[in-house]
């Protein structure tokens, strides 16, 4: 009865180690960036930046939506996204999981500035060339120091040669509002909590690995040739329960997280939900091949188990 108990624990036990070996891929480095990459978050995200802007923001903002996208696009492309993902990400998680003592992060920010310059400047301009030509009585008290003008000047006008450099010092200030580097700002109380959190789940992980492995070895070492029949049996079990999790656990996982983005912006949500689902799929497989394992495992010590019984059996006869 006791030895039947310890091998449904072990089997459950075997079922976390696999869990925690798929979650634990979660903070290798590069880890999320390769993900976002996969299920296209920048793209998905400048192609909504429309409704993740708040109305009353866009109201201060000379620009259309298509504009804006392409302001953003051209200041941050794709791969500088990525890359900075990336980067935060892991340094993110170097430091939860307690890899790093610090948030040690700076990210330099001219060519952005730079960018965002350029952006600007040709978004101005774009717009300042659909703009009918002003009469005689709008030459008057005219300017493009602030936002702009409702009308351009005739070609003949001095000024006229002058505009795109006044939109560029325009731009030029809007960009330098922008730091020359960013760096993250150090830990506060609730990511030092989450740290501790995050921490010691790592360390239960690893502990339940060494249980896990050091139960099995204990159980060869103390029943030998009698103990593949119980691994069969624990193995069988495990992996047909890392099965049924891979069909259902992680789908609960991920409609669990969904709900809770509910206040989000529903863009954002969106994003982050495929981000998230793309996550949970690549945990699914590795625990879908972490089954294959166990119940090859599984599989493996039954064959064993019946040949050590039936040599048992052949040697006692043969005496």
């Amino acid at each position: 009865m006791i030895k039947a108990i310890f091998n449904f624990f072990l089997a459950w036990l075997v079922l976390f180690s696999s869990i925690g070996f798929a979650v634990y891929q979660v903070q290798r480095p590069g880890f999320i960036g390769t993900q976002s990459r996969d299920v296209r978050l920048y793209e998905r995200l400048s192609g909504e930046l429309g409704s993740l802007l708040p109305t009353d923001a866009k109201k201060n903002i000379p620009f259309t939506d298509a504009e804006i996208k392409d302001i953003v696009t051209t200041t941050i492309d794709a791969n500088t996204f990525y890359d900075i993902e990336t980067k935060v990400t892991d340094t993110y998680t170097g430091y939860l999981t307690s890899r790093s003592d610090s948030l040690n992060f700076t990210y330099p920010l001219a060519t952005i500035k730079t960018n965002l310059q350029t952006a600007i400047t040709n978004a101005m301009v774009a717009q300042y060339a659909s703009e009918p030509t002003c009469k005689t009585t709008q030459l008057k008290g005219w300017q493009a120091t602030n936002g702009i003008p409702a009308c351009q000047l005739p070609t003949n006008n001095i000024l006229s040669t002058q505009v795109n450099t006044l939109f560029a010092q325009q731009a030029a200030s809007v960009a330098n509002q922008l730091p020359d580097s960013w760096t993250l700002s150090q830990p506060n109380d609730g990511l030092v909590k989450q740290r501790g959190y995050v921490t010691e789940g790592v360390k239960i992980i690893e502990l339940i690995w060494a249980a896990t492995f050091g139960f099995i070895l204990l159980y060869l070492l103390i029943f030998r040739s009698r103990a593949f029949l119980s691994l069969a049996f624990i193995f069988l079990l495990a992996g047909l329960l890392e099965v049924g999790f891979s069909y259902i656990g992680w789908d609960w996982l991920g409609r669990t997280i969904s709900d809770s983005l509910t206040t989000m912006n529903q863009a954002t949500a969106g994003a982050i939900t495929d981000l998230v689902a793309a996550v949970l799929d690549i945990m699914k497989t590795i625990l879908g091949n972490l089954s294959i394992i166990t119940l090859s495992a599984g599989g493996l010590s039954l064959i064993l188990g019946i040949f050590y019984k039936f040599k048992k059996v052949s040697d006692i006869a043969a005496k």
